[in-house]
């Protein structure tokens, strides 16, 4: 799971710095690149959950990306990026042991054209249209299976004002890991609106209503940003997503750094976000609470009354310390506003991959079978980096992440979670090129006998 904002990846909009004077050289002077991945999976889950029909899982697959892009002719350049995970004939014969994150929607390998763009660079801006991976607050790559989240946008960023950078454009579809629907979602690019209404639990069954998706349609989400460091160590942002029909939604962040010596220094950040139904999520949302008749009722009879509003924000700040040793401990907290809505309201965390919280764990997040209307999450942890013992570049974490939920949207039962979270990582340290991660989650569910001891492994080999 994404840990930090990546402002620099917003839309990976490095182009060649060679600018060809005819086509053919275009073609002949771009670059082509690619990785190869490799990933496992193994859940084990306790004895009562085996018992209760829920086996242990795993995976393993195959792929990566080939991409290439051209150089720049008049400024404009044009690339593409093929993704694929396969496989390999490894899965079990029986679905229930079988970890469909690393497949497509049916569990089947799958591959997609992830990328397909033009770019051009103007001075000091920057324009961006077709497929595309970006990294937003809330919307995201979210690499952490075989195939990020992909977009279909038109992103323009400037940075004529100085120490800022300005960004705008829309983003119409995605496809991917967090992009989930009633159609093929992971292989095939869909709506944003799509995505967002069917990427939540109780909204799940209302997006695969075809009723439901007559009602919203297909839409996108306008998106304008300003990110701002002005101010020696300071970075603030402000995001904006209107996401037709469906939720309009505000971000903001702080990033402190304050220097307390040679190779020391604390680093504060704090965080807020506010999202809101608005359009036809909002009419839908309010009516099937109403009962109303005609079209709407329809719904209601399929059990859906008890949906609330979507109005809720989410607060958070963190404090890391570097030392000059190579450990970084750190602390973060987020909280969720409480929606007494009917049955508490609905929610839409992660909806295209945007995952900002602070306090998060690897492999357990807010929108994983627990309730967190009201909720607040809170980490620990540290990070060593053995570098500075001469191993290279080699990363050991050590997290723990408590969720705590109200009972009371849980089925009045005691629906916390904590979560031990151990990360290994490796960048080119064994082998030029070959970066590594390994991942073990303890994840701890209250008032459930789901719970689960997870390994993953990952092998990219960039070239």
């Amino acid at each position: 799971m994404k840990k930090m904002l990546s402002i620099a990846a917003v839309a990976a909009l490095a182009t060649s710095s060679f600018a060809a004077s005819d086509l053919a050289g275009a073609f002949k002077e771009g670059k082509a690149s690619g990785q190869i991945r490799a990933m496992y999976i193994n859940t084990n889950l306790s004895s009562a959950a085996n018992d209760a029909g829920n086996p242990d899982n795993s995976a393993f697959a195959v792929g990566g990306k080939l991409a290439y892009e051209t150089a720049p002719l008049y400024g404009i350049s044009a690339g593409a990026a093929f993704y694929t995970s396969q496989d390999l004939g490894t899965q079990n014969k029986d679905a229930n042991k079988v970890d469909g994150s690393l497949y497509d929607e049916n569990g089947k390998s799958y591959s997609v054209l992830g990328q397909a763009y033009l770019v051009g660079t103007y001075g000091k801006t920057t324009v961006k249209v077709g497929r595309q991976q970006i990294d937003t607050p809330l919307a995201g790559s979210d690499d952490i299976r075989m195939v990020p989240n992909l977009f279909e946008a038109a992103l323009v960023i400037n940075t004529d004002l100085p120490s800022t950078t300005l960004i705008g454009g829309y983003v119409a579809r995605m496809a991917g890991w967090d992009s989930v629907s009633d159609k093929a979602s992971k292989s095939q690019f869909q709506s944003m609106s799509r995505s967002a209404l069917a990427g939540n639990t109780a909204l799940g069954s209302l997006a695969d209503a075809s009723l439901a998706h007559d009602a919203v349609g297909d839409k996108g989400v306008y998106v304008i940003a300003a990110v701002n460091n002005s101010i020696k160590d300071l970075t603030l942002q402000l995001w904006e997503y209107y996401a037709v029909d469906v939720v309009n939604a505000v971000y903001l962040q702080a990033d402190y750094k304050l220097g307390l010596g040679k190779d020391t220094a604390l680093n504060i950040a704090a965080q807020y976000y506010n999202i809101q139904g608005i359009g036809r999520t909002k009419d839908l949302l309010k009516d099937t609470g109403d009962n109303t008749a005609g079209y709407y009722a329809a719904l209601t009879g399929a059990g859906l009354n008890d949906l609330g509003k979507i109005d809720y924000n989410v607060y958070g700040v963190k404090a890391s310390l570097e030392t000059a040793i190579g450990l970084t401990p750190y602390l973060a907290y987020n909280k969720v506003s409480e929606q007494n809505d009917r049955n508490g309201g609905t929610f839409v965390f992660g909806a295209w991959g945007g995952y900002p919280e602070f306090a998060m764990s690897e492999e357990f997040w807010y929108n994983s079978g627990v309730n967190m209307n009201g909720g607040q999450s809170y980490k620990v942890g540290a990070d060593y980096s053995l570098e500075k013992i001469g191993l290279g570049a080699r990363t050991l974490g050590l997290a723990y992440t408590k969720f705590d939920a109200k009972d009371k949207y849980n089925g009045n039962t005691d629906s916390d979670a904590a979560v031990i979270d151990v990360v290994y990582t490796c960048t080119g340290a064994l082998v030029k090129n070959l970066d590594a991660k390994i991942a073990y989650s303890s994840i701890d569910l209250k008032g459930t006998d789901n719970d689960a001891k997870r390994l993953k492994l990952v092998f990219n080999y960039n070239f």
